[in-house]
């Protein structure tokens, strides 16, 4: 797995996995590697490795103790020689109410902003791991519609980061128990969130192990958890 910092030796293990995709039993090219270790001041860091082919992202999230998002550092390249860009920088600093961004694409300058947002807002982080955040938040609130921030790095500009308001779908079911497919997972049973079309499965540390839309079925593997 590749970082933007090695591990500390003052840091403490917690978790890692890999998500890998597939589509029926063929495993697709790709994969999204994490790693989360506990900071000796308090809080976690959590490093994530996105192989996409052309195109690698590394990223590292900081949280505090109670889990709320304090940081994002996102570092990418592309090596596609008609991609718009080639490198990017992007760090996104947050507070109760506002979100300090700066990027730099390739060798410009770099561009800065500040987004406001309803408080209580939740940060709803574009990577398999944090894909149960909005079902849990949503599943646990019991207010008609949640705001959800969504960092947006390969955005214009002033699309840096997306605010959405999101209604809870009336075919969507919280909180249930069920099965997953056993040759991807030993663990049987797990905590679920689904739609007609959408299914994820969280174990007890609200860990994504299975997401399927349609035919295409997202596995976590190698999963070690203390």
């Amino acid at each position: 797995m590749r970082y933007l910092h090695r591990v500390a030796e003052s840091e403490r293990f917690i978790a890692k996995g890999i998500y890998r995709d597939y589509e029926g039993d063929i495993l697709l090219p790709g994969q999204e590697s994490w790693t989360r270790h506990r900071l000796a001041g308090g809080g976690a860091l959590t490093r994530i490795d996105c192989d996409e082919g052309h195109r690698t992202v590394l990223a590292e999230v900081l949280t505090d103790e109670a889990g709320q998002i304090e940081r994002l550092h996102i570092r990418e390249w592309d090596t596609d020689s008609q991609a718009s860009y080639h490198t990017l920088r992007a760090d996104y600093i947050f507070f109760p109410d506002y979100v300090q961004v700066s990027r730099r694409l390739d060798d410009t300058e770099t561009e800065h902003d500040e987004v406001h947002f309803p408080p209580h807002s939740i940060i709803n982080l574009p990577f398999v791991l944090y894909a149960s955040v909005k079902f849990k938040r949503m599943a646990d609130d019991q207010d008609p519609s949640v705001t959800f921030l969504r960092p947006t790095w390969r955005g214009k500009k002033d699309q840096l980061v997306w605010i959405s308001e999101d209604v809870p779908r009336p075919d969507m079911t919280y909180g249930g128990v069920g099965d997953l497919t056993p040759r991807y997972l030993k663990t049987p049973t797990v905590v679920y969130y689904a739609t007609l079309d959408k299914f994820i499965g969280v174990d007890e540390h609200n860990i994504p192990l299975q997401l399927q839309n349609g035919d295409e079925i997202t596995i976590l593997t190698e999963y070690a958890h203390i």
